[in-house]
């Protein structure tokens, strides 16, 4: 799958550094700790592992990378969607296109109810249009929309985009409830990611956690 060089390198190179605190956390609200109730923490949290996408699953020339710093945009988001109320445990995956751009970001999280928490989350997203996150002293107003993709009632997706020093930044996040799983997957680039690529991956992603064992919950 080819990736869509858009910028110089070393623009691209630079811009990355402030997608990382966007992608994911922009619309999810990340929280590694893991709550005690159900079945253990281990075993919910090695089954969405074992879900979630590796490099082996991607195209040659990605990276892993480590994740978005907790918080992000979802602070600017009313409700907290996706966020750690009533979620038993988070798994995470990220990875980077070479020099930097694209980002791709997985989170799978497996909740008491998943149907709630979806329908939560979204009600929220839907609701925020503008928000504002001050990353390393640079102010980013980020603009949230409905993203057209294809999917039923247990699929949401948006778009996001914000400028860096003139340069415009995309990141299409799409959410699906499956079982007692939601799985979130997003991907940034300048001036903004393929949809044809947003598709692969979620395609990937989704199919991957599909053939595996769910999260006991």
């Amino acid at each position: 799958m080819p990736i869509r060089s858009l910028a110089p390198a070393r623009t691209r190179t630079r811009l990355a550094a402030w997608t990382v605190a966007v992608l994911g956390s922009a619309l999810l609200s990340f929280s590694l700790a893991t709550a005690a109730f159900g079945a253990s923490a281990a075993a919910n949290l090695s089954a969405l592992q074992a879900q979630a996408l590796t490099l082996a699953d991607l195209p040659a020339g990605w990276m892993t990378t480590s994740g978005a710093s907790s918080g992000g945009a979802a602070q600017g988001c009313g409700g907290r969607p996706f966020g750690a109320s009533h979620r038993i445990a988070v798994a995470e995956a990220n990875f980077v296109g070479a020099p930097g751009l694209p980002e791709l970001f997985e989170q799978i999280a497996v909740y008491r109810s998943a149907s709630s928490a979806f329908q939560r989350g979204v009600q929220a997203i839907d609701r925020c249009h503008i928000v504002s996150l001050n990353q390393g002293g640079i102010k980013l107003k980020i603009r949230v929309t409905k993203l057209a993709y294809p999917g039923g009632k247990k699929t949401a997706a948006y778009s996001l985009k914000f400028s860096v020093k003139g340069q415009e930044v995309g990141i299409d996040v799409v959410v699906e409830e499956i079982g007692n799983e939601i799985a979130q997957v997003g991907v940034a680039n300048v001036p903004g990611p393929a949809l044809s690529q947003v598709k692969q991956f979620v395609t990937e992603a989704v199919n991957k956690i599909e053939k595996s064992p769910p999260a006991p919950g």
